[in-house]
Order: C-alpha cells, then sequence, then structure tokens
C-alpha cells in the first residue's frame, strides 16, 4: 500500500497571497538562496522563523519584505503587485 501524502485545498487566505509567495520563492530560487539564505538576509539566526515568512508573507513585517525584495533584486513594481490586493 502506497501511502500518498495529505493535501489540503488553499484557503481564501492562502489563494490572496499565492502570488507574493510565488514571487518570494521563485527569486530565491533563482539566486540559489535556500531558507537559511533567507534568513541571514533577514537578520534572523534560525532558518524556520524565515520558512515561516516565506509560507505565510501576510505576517511579515513590512520592513522584512522590502528588505528581502532588495535582496533578492525583486523590482518594487512587481513586488506591489503580487503584495497588494484591491
Amino acid at each position: 500500500m502506497i501511502n500518498m501524502p495529505k493535501t489540503s485545498s488553499l484557503t481564501v487566505n492562502d489563494k490572496k497571497y499565492q502570488p507574493l509567495r510565488v514571487l518570494l520563492r521563485g527569486y530565491a530560487d533563482d539566486n540559489e538562496k535556500g531558507m537559511t539564505d533567507v534568513a541571514i538576509l533577514l537578520g534572523y539566526k534560525d532558518y524556520r522563523t524565515a520558512k515561516k515568512l516565506v509560507r505565510s508573507p501576510e505576517n511579515m513585517k513590512l520592513k522584512d519584505l522590502a528588505l528581502l525584495g532588495h535582496k533578492l533584486g525583486i523590482p518594487i513594481e512587481q513586488l506591489r503587485d503580487a503584495a497588494i490586493m484591491y
């Protein structure tokens, strides 16, 4: 018997921040930055904190989001488009 991983459907809140989550992970992957590197960029000692913030960008402080965007080279227009929902 094969044990398949359980998946859950995205909630409305998850769907709202999906573009921002994809943008952050995409630029981190393009720059070959793992979660440990992202944690260092944000000034955190534990990579798990950075992992939680990237998974749930709605909990990220604005200064952390701006800093991470700057360090990863994300154009501000792209960051605004992904972060601001109308």
